[in-house]
């Protein structure tokens, strides 16, 4: 069709945005706020992407209810429920390239704003006193690792400053440092995704990077019902001054439907008869509990979608501290984890590929070696398309093998869909 006749086709066919219905929003206290896209009404404006122009921080934002000016003071709740208010340097328009400086942002518009320092993707700016959110977008953690380096070390800085902006630009990329080696790690959501950043930061920042073998990202879980009995008991120190510290926690696992998370039950009987724990020392064995479940057995992966019961707590007296209990609960948990089956889970991605009926075979034998699960295939004058589900280490290297089976004709592409058994 073209660019053309499609953006054509926007204009004449779809809702202009004050033809849209209401939104809803949400209140600080939960409660429901419908947002309708007029004049009227506390402000509403939700931020959808933030970019680097010209080497300055910038906002898009589209304004849902009532108006905004430069000068304004907006407050807006964070991701992590924060409370920030900002003030609104300049508007403009964006056309391409090139911006136009605006006096008002008008209901349904779709403005860029500057002299916002902290408002990042997902965030509703709102009138101050009148906190509003709404709908977030999704974003889903990063599936995909490579280690990343600058080619010269006088550019660590540069490399440094140049991840910010892109993480700043982009919420579903991550910069972590390995535990183990001390690499930094650039995650992202596939083998693309991550290479148009290290492109990025050649183009735009001029920046030579040496990279690693992409890493594909594992959670464990465990395939069986286990228990877990520790005692925290440490070697008696000469210091009076330190008290002994002493806790037995005994815990069960056990495992869940994929995809149904973590569930701790804090319900122990307690040792020994009459003793009764403090919400203190409750709330120190849960956590001890999610301490133990933030790195598995076999790679230090997070362990989810498991079940872990506290059983039974044995207290010592005043030598049962939070610590101890904290302690001797992550204790119980790794022996329970580690005699319940471990087990890596892999990311599983939802896959369409797209190619010539004449190459059909030799694609479909190609994914049936990779492990797939084709779930339907479709045929569309002489193309046909291919649903199916592949592990994501299986499909590195993909594009390059389907464009050498299908003479360049073949493409795909594929979401995260879940973590599982593969």
């Amino acid at each position: 069709l073209g660019v053309q006749p499609v953006l054509d086709a926007a204009v004449e066919l779809l809702p202009a945005p004050l033809d849209r219905p209401p939104s809803s929003a949400v209140r600080p206290d939960g409660s429901l706020e419908t947002v309708a896209m007029d004049g009227k009404g506390p402000l509403a404006a939700l931020v959808f992407k933030v970019q680097m122009w010209e080497g300055r921080r910038h906002v898009f934002t589209r304004v849902y209810q009532n108006r905004l000016r430069p000068g304004d003071t907006v407050a807006f709740l964070t991701a992590d429920g924060r409370t920030m208010k900002e003030h609104v340097a300049r508007i403009f328009d964006v056309d391409a390239g090139r911006k136009t400086k605006l006096d008002v942002a008008e209901p349904g518009q779709i403005v860029l704003l500057a002299g916002l320092r902290h408002a990042t993707t997902g965030d509703t700016l709102c009138q101050p006193g009148h906190l509003l959110s709404l709908e977030r977008i999704d974003t889903r953690d990063p599936v995909l690792s490579l280690a990343i380096e600058p080619a010269a070390k006088a550019d660590e800085e540069k490399l440094l400053e140049a991840l910010d902006k892109a993480l700043q630009e982009d919420p579903t990329l991550r910069v972590e440092e390995d535990r183990e080696t001390g690499q930094r790690l650039l995650r992202g959501m596939g083998e693309l995704h991550l290479q148009i950043v290290l492109e990025r930061l050649e183009r735009e920042f001029g920046l030579k990077v040496r990279t690693g073998r992409p890493a594909v990202a594992v959670r464990e879980t465990v395939r069986a019902t286990a228990l877990g009995d520790a005692l925290y008991a440490p070697p008696p120190v000469p210091d009076q001054r330190i008290p002994e510290r002493t806790a037995r926690v005994v815990v069960r696992i056990s495992p869940r439907d994929r995809g149904a998370g973590i569930l701790v039950r804090n319900e122990p009987s307690v040792l020994p008869e009459g003793a009764v724990m403090t919400p203190e020392q409750a709330q120190a064995v849960e956590a001890g509990v999610r301490l133990a479940l933030a790195a598995g057995p076999l790679q230090g992966a997070t362990v989810q979608d498991v079940e872990v019961a506290v059983s039974q707590v044995e207290l010592f007296g005043q030598a049962s501290t939070t610590e101890a209990l904290s302690a001797a609960a992550s204790r119980a948990v790794h022996k329970a984890v580690e005699k319940a089956e471990p087990a890596l889970l892999r990311p599983l991605m939802a896959v369409e590929v797209v190619v010539p009926e004449s190459n059909l075979g030799a694609v479909l034998g190609d994914l049936q070696s990779r492990h797939a699960v084709i779930r339907d295939t479709r045929t569309e004058g002489e193309t046909v398309t291919i649903d199916c589900e592949v592990a994501l280490e299986r499909l590195l290297g993909y594009t390059t093998d389907l464009r050498s089976q299908t003479q360049g004709r073949g493409q795909f592409s594929m979401q995260f869909d879940r973590f599982d058994l593969t």
